[in-house]
């Protein structure tokens, strides 16, 4: 993430449009401050969802995230679906039991972590759609860097060290 935001700094200093930016995130502090909690979660989440499930499992259940924000979509937003999104949402509902069915349906630690990942990532899509109408992308984008690094900053200095490796 600190890429990220080194990537992102260069950009707006050459561009010019830092101080724009920073005047945006501030008006807009307490939205991009939940979306950037929300973001954090979802990704040390999915760091637990990989470490502790199969990975090819785990991973394909993270796509997840497209159906929840479409979900999100239909039933907060009263968004319309195509048969042809419904028939993609379906075949991969099915893949998804497909890949985690072991004679009878379970879903191991891995797998749960994963789909809680997912749907909190699909809550960033979903809030990111509705706040991108008054912010700008490119400060969704920087702010989402910037909160990313320093929530799981905070995480590491309270924790001592983010650890990712499972304790016996």
């Amino acid at each position: 993430m600190a890429i990220n935001y080194i990537v992102f700094l260069v950009y707006l200093l050459i561009s010019k449009n830092l101080r724009k930016i920073f005047g945006e995130i501030r008006t807009n502090l307490k939205k991009l401050a939940m979306l950037g909690i929300i973001n954090t979660l979802s990704a040390g989440l999915w760091s637990y969802g990989i470490l502790y499930g199969n990975l090819n499992t785990v991973t394909f259940l993270f796509r997840f995230e497209l159906i929840f924000a479409v979900l999100l979509g239909l039933i907060l937003l009263k968004e319309k679906l195509s048969k042809l999104e419904l028939f993609g949402i379906i075949v991969a509902i099915i893949g998804a039991f497909v890949l985690v069915y072991e004679g009878q349906l379970t879903f191991d630690l891995g797998n749960s972590i994963m789909l809680v990942a997912a749907l909190f990532s699909a809550v960033v899509f979903f809030l990111a759609k509705i706040y991108v109408k008054e912010i700008s992308v490119v400060s969704l984008a920087f702010s989402r860097s910037i909160f990313i690094l320093l929530f799981a900053g905070i995480f590491s200095i309270i924790f001592g060290r983010v650890n990712l490796t499972p304790s016996a």
